[in-house]
């Protein structure tokens, strides 16, 4: 799983940190570790997260490694590995900017995207499928100029089957619940990274802690890096 192979590239920084304090949102997962760092990621509830209610204290590593099994417990890690991200070699922009002209596959949960080539395969079930949107339960591989997969596809799971099924030589992971860790990506073919970080760490995990949803696009920069 991609997902491990994420967690042993930055295992000795995660064991220098521990959890000053986490919250599972509804919607979003944000965790603040002891260097003041915040993360977030897109919360998923299926499943139980081992050590709740006394992981306040804990070594991160400890806890990411038992917890990679389920959506839920992908939830809690990756908002725990997001908080690592630094923004060192990254620059603000808008993902089009760093993308090449042809067709371009995007994953995500109902994701809008602006081009004139492209297909969204929507983790959610899509009603009507067409052409340009499709349900993700119908993909079975697609040749790409570009892939732009959003970080909820390491929460739930799907990221493996889609770098394994995808042919392209621009692949981008981005959003909330993407992680920095250069060597593992791009040995899966990924060559950009985008990360989301907050402007206030502090405020923005009081956001998610209590719902306020449509508060955290004005509380969160957009960082890309090619590597």
């Amino acid at each position: 799983m991609i997902l491990e192979e994420i967690v042993d590239e930055i295992k000795v920084e995660l064991k220098r940190r521990q959890i000053l304090n986490t919250c599972v949102g509804y919607s979003f997962t944000s965790t603040l570790l002891d260097n003041g760092e915040v993360g977030i990621s897109h919360t998923m509830g299926e499943g139980k997260i081992n050590g709740a209610g006394s992981l306040i204290g804990k070594n991160a590593f400890e806890v990411v490694r038992e917890n990679l099994e389920t959506p839920l417990q992908r939830s809690l890690s990756l908002s725990i590995l997001s908080a690592l991200n630094t923004v060192e070699g990254f620059q603000e922009g808008d993902l089009i900017n760093f993308l090449e002209e042809g067709k371009t596959c995007v994953f995500g949960y109902s994701p809008s995207f602006s081009s004139e080539n492209y297909v969204i395969y929507d983790f959610y079930d899509v009603e009507n499928p067409t052409e340009k949107r499709k349900s993700f339960s119908s993909f079975q591989g697609d040749r790409c100029v570009n892939v732009v997969i959003y970080g909820s596809a390491i929460v739930n799971g799907y990221i493996d089957k889609i770098l394994s099924q995808v042919s392209s030589d621009n692949i981008a992971i981005l959003g909330f619940s993407s992680v920095y860790a250069p060597h593992t990506l791009r040995k899966h073919g990924v060559n950009l990274i985008g990360i989301s970080k907050f402007l206030d760490g502090k405020k923005g995990m009081r956001v998610v802690c209590e719902g306020g949803r449509s508060e955290l696009s004005a509380l969160i920069k957009k960082y890309f890096k090619k590597i």
